[in-house]
């Protein structure tokens, strides 16, 4: 066997060139360098602003259905909707669901807001759809519940009047 450095003979299994002390293992294998690719990664989904979305989502929900439930037992107890000029209760009622109406379409528009850099566009495209359609139902409804308090209002007070007339 020759050295690949000076050409000298070496015997076979040596590890350095006696000669000019070449290391043999070292020569016998080319040097290539090596790249590394960095695997692409996927985007991280934005994990708290998803929670704060669904939670937000979940929110308005129960405010939304809330409402709708005291309509509909307005109709069907009294045949009418009944929401401010009857019992105290159905005016607390009202206003729970109107906050949670109010409060759960906000944390779903951060939500949604806080994941527009890391979630996937399909991700952002649903959550945009879903919360702005939430906040602008929920922003109606109410709309309507405080139309219903300043009418109910402007009755009990023609009511209370009427009294003295």
């Amino acid at each position: 066997m020759n050295c690949p450095n000076c050409g000298k003979t070496i015997e076979d299994g040596s590890v350095f060139c006696g000669e000019c002390g070449q290391r043999i293992a070292d020569a016998q294998i080319p040097q290539t360098p090596v790249q590394t690719v960095a695997p692409e990664t996927p985007k991280k989904r934005a994990k708290g602003a998803n929670i704060l979305f669904w939670i937000g989502f979940a929110l308005a929900c129960v405010g939304i259905v809330g409402f709708f439930l005291i309509i509909l037992v307005g109709l069907i107890v009294y045949g009418r909707i009944y929401t401010f000029d009857g019992y105290a209760s159905t005016r607390v009622f009202c206003w729970m669901s109107a906050g949670f109406m109010t409060a759960g379409s906000v944390m779903a528009l951060a939500g949604w807001l806080a994941g527009l850099r890391r979630n996937s566009k399909a991700l952002n495209v649903r959550n945009a759809v879903m919360s702005l359609a939430l906040f602008f139902i929920c922003l109606v409804l109410v709309i309507i519940i405080i139309y219903a308090y300043r009418g109910s209002r402007y009755y009990m007070t023609q009511q209370f009047y009427s009294i003295f007339d």
